[in-house]
């Protein structure tokens, strides 16, 4: 049985290492950074919000990219919310 308090770590280290489908490396960076945000606002974020809110961003890296852009450009940023 998995670990909740474990499973963000657990998905973080698959972004790492390479096994989810993230094209960009910078995607893969802000991803990272984003995960050690939520870490950091544990009180906030819970476990299964940490994982949740990780994947969401993950299935955006992975099926329109321009994760990493969309924090700078307002127009990548309306093509993943298109």
């Amino acid at each position: 049985m998995n670990n909740p308090r474990r499973e963000p770590a657990t998905f973080r280290e698959r972004i790492e290492h390479g096994e989810r489908d993230i094209d960009d490396p910078a995607d893969r960076d802000i991803l990272l950074k984003f995960s050690n945000r939520l870490d950091l606002l544990r009180q906030d974020y819970g476990p299964y919000h940490h994982l949740k809110l990780l994947r969401h961003c993950t299935r955006i890296a992975e099926h329109v990219g321009g994760l990493a852009a969309s924090l700078e450009d307002r127009e990548a940023a309306e093509a993943i919310v298109r």
